[in-house]
This record gives C-alpha cells, sequence and structure tokens, in this order.
C-alpha cells in the first residue's frame, strides 16, 4: 500500500469521527472550513518508530484540529483545537480498512518519560489485539515487556511453559502451547533455551 492510499484510508475513517470531521463544531452552531478540520493534506506520513516518538515528545499538545500522523498501520488524529486528544486508528492491510480503537491523551506519558515505551507497544501489536486497547486500562498497570519476542502487552502474563517461572506475553504463551504439542519435551526445551539464555 502506498502513501497516499494510506491517507486515503485514514482520512476515510477519521472522517467518521464528529470532532475530526468538524460536525461537533458545527452541530454546537461554530463556523468550521476543510482547512480548520481534518483533510487529506492534515495527515503526514511518518517513516520510523523514532520520527512518531519524537513527535509525541514535542508537539503532542500543539496540533491543530485534525491534523495527524501515520505510521505504517496507524494513526493519530489530533481532535480538538491546541489540545491532547488524539483519535487513534488501526489498520487491516489485508482488509483495505481503519478503524478507531481508542481516543487518547499522551501527556502524562510524555511527562513521565514513557511515551517510547507506549508508542513502541503501540506499533507493535498487531491489528486485531490493538483494537482491544483501552487506555484506563494500560494506566492502570504499566506495559509487561515480553522477554520471549520483546513486545510490549497490557494484558496479564502467561507463565512459561519452559520453566514454569518465566512470565510472557499471552501471545508468546499460546504460542509455546502449541509448540509443546507439535515437539517432544527435549526440542521444546531447546527452543526456550535459544531465547531464554
Amino acid at each position: 500500500m502506498n502513501n497516499e492510499e494510506r491517507i486515503e484510508l485514514f482520512y476515510k475513517a477519521g472522517m467518521k469521527n464528529p470532532w475530526c470531521s468538524g460536525k461537533a463544531a458545527k452541530d454546537n452552531g461554530d463556523s468550521i472550513v476543510e482547512e480548520d478540520r481534518l483533510n487529506r493534506k492534515s495527515l503526514v506520513v511518518l517513516h520510523s518508530l523514532e520520527e512518531l516518538i519524537d513527535f509525541f515528545k514535542k508537539w503532542h499538545s500543539s496540533y491543530t484540529l485534525g491534523h495527524g500522523v501515520i505510521l505504517k498501520d496507524i494513526c493519530f488524529i489530533q481532535q480538538i483545537p491546541g489540545g491532547d486528544e488524539w483519535l487513534c486508528l488501526s489498520m487491516d492491510e489485508g482488509k483495505k480498512e481503519a478503524k478507531p480503537f481508542e481516543s487518547w491523551t499522551f501527556e502524562k506519558w510524555v511527562k513521565d518519560g514513557s511515551i517510547g515505551k507506549l508508542m513502541t507497544s503501540l506499533v507493535i501489536t498487531p491489528h486485531e489485539e490493538r483494537l482491544k486497547w483501552n487506555y484506563r486500562k494500560v494506566d492502570e498497570k504499566k506495559l509487561f515487556r515480553c522477554p520471549r519476542c520483546q513486545g510490549y502487552s497490557c494484558d496479564y502474563p502467561a507463565l512459561s511453559r519452559g520453566d514454569n517461572r518465566t512470565d510472557i506475553c499471552s501471545n508468546c504463551g499460546s504460542e509455546e502451547a502449541l509448540q509443546c504439542m507439535m515437539f517432544s519435551r527435549e526440542d521444546f526445551l531447546k527452543l526456550f533455551r535459544s531465547w531464554k539464555g
């Protein structure tokens, strides 16, 4: 998928949101023109996780209504002028559709220095899992880093079948369960030692 297609997909999904589209402002009796709300020109495609993290560190609360950033299959669109309330969209590239999964305020994450950890976890989380995210859940318990896949998760960890002591993410827990059925105990333990060290 090229950048223009990506922008178009996220633009259409964002326009369904009454704040990003300007509908909420119009319903309030406010005058709003296309340049003052989400439009195709207000979406910028970024090229790296570092750019995304840097963007939120510097500008999380300085952008206007409808300004958005895209990295691969994830998009964040500002929902209020000069504020910090971002519509979060996730794209299923196979189905060529984008869906909102959260409305998020990032100031807390910027101030406590964990914005990089949060953005990394959002970017590496698969689309279907991302749709289940809830920022209140993430705020209440810190993100867990899986030692097996090095990914972040906000789910409760699973116990590795390799030593019955090491916490791993639920996806890795499922994968280990399948490996236990497919391989001998000895072969499974070789796999376990390859990441555990």
